[in-house]
């Protein structure tokens, strides 16, 4: 739900009113999914490495944090700030896609 209503501020011809609730509904939607992120990472992890799967997680929230925004700088430097939009919601997309995909106690191990 959160992708849908950043794609809609991307391709939608919407007084701007409604292209900020649209984008305050999938903040809030995607707020909404922090907490649970936290247990899907304890369920996925094997015994014993919760604290590198944590690092890695929060290794990979600074990166994007990072990332992020020079890329939507990016995008909306090349007059394309739709595809910032576009962008968001794909990556929205791929983190429900993950959680989806990988299952609780699916713990393989390469070696």
């Amino acid at each position: 739900a959160s992708a849908v209503t950043i794609l809609l501020a991307a391709f939608s011809a919407l007084p701007l009113l409604v292209v900020a609730i649209s984008i305050a509904l999938g903040g809030l939607l995607y707020g909404i999914t922090t907490p649970s992120r936290d247990l899907l990472v304890r369920a996925a992890t094997p015994p014993g490495f919760i604290g590198i799967a944590f690092g890695f997680t929060s290794t990979g929230l600074g990166i994007g944090g990072a990332v992020g925004p020079v890329v939507c700088g990016w995008t909306m430097d090349a007059g394309r700030p739709d595809w910032t939009f576009v962008l968001i919601a794909a990556v929205t997309a791929l983190a429900v896609f993950t959680v989806f995909t990988v299952q609780p106690g699916d713990h393989r191990r390469d070696g």
